[in-house]
């Protein structure tokens, strides 16, 4: 019955300036949060700057560190399990099956449907324009078995109705795969990642900066 009385409680409207919304609502330092990325057609332990890309005209570009795939899912492991989510982007369409909200590699056989071996690494996915950022998620939980990282817990913005009740689970290969980029407060990111951040940045263009070759 509490909870009946909750829901139907009438609030008034409030207005708000775009940073009081902010100090409310939001109320976090963003310049703690740093990106890194994981693009292994670029070299790895740079920093990048993509031209123009940036949430505010006149904010600065989008900066990140290019790391090898297997400090993404540390990092946010750590972030995890230090309470934080993680922001990411992926290419949410590939090998996923959104109904029941899985993301698995090989949750289809096209092997059997083609007659054909699909094999391509990271690295071939990338180079054949096959692996790009198409969605944004959050990490809300990590599966570890015997300190190995099984499946991630991902909450999706499509509403409960979408995916299992607004959750994917995705497989740790599949994040091998397909995850492109995380957000993490920078307590979590190692050392001598954080001091790439204060290097001259590379400059790439704003379109189709994933892929260009070396």
């Amino acid at each position: 019955m509490e909870i009946q009385r909750q829901r139907q409680k009438i609030t008034s409207l409030k207005r708000y300036t775009p940073k009081q919304f902010y100090k409310e609502v939001v109320n976090v330092k963003l310049d703690d949060y740093l990106a890194i990325y994981s693009i292994p057609t670029r070299d790895y332990g740079k920093l990048y700057e993509i031209d123009l890309d940036k949430s505010v005209y006149d904010r600065p570009n989008l900066k990140f560190v290019n790391c090898k795939i297997e400090t993404l899912k540390e990092v946010a492991k750590k972030s995890i399990l230090g309470k934080q989510p993680v922001w990411f982007g992926c290419d949410v369409g590939k090998e996923s099956f959104s109904k029941k909200g899985l993301m698995i590699p090989a949750i289809y056989d096209y092997e059997s449907l083609y007659n054909m071996k699909f094999e391509l690494t990271r690295k071939e996915l990338f180079e054949s324009f096959s692996n790009n950022p198409t969605h944004n998620m959050v990490f809300t939980g990590v599966d570890i078995v015997n300190n190995k990282v099984k499946k991630w817990l991902v909450e999706n913005s499509w509403g409960k109705k979408a995916c299992k009740n607004g959750y994917y689970h995705m497989m740790d290969e599949w994040f091998g795969y397909y995850v492109q980029e995380i957000v993490v407060h920078k307590k979590y990111i190692p050392e001598n990642i954080k001091k790439i951040f204060k290097t001259k940045a590379i400059l790439l263009p704003p379109w189709d900066p994933m892929f260009r070759r070396k």
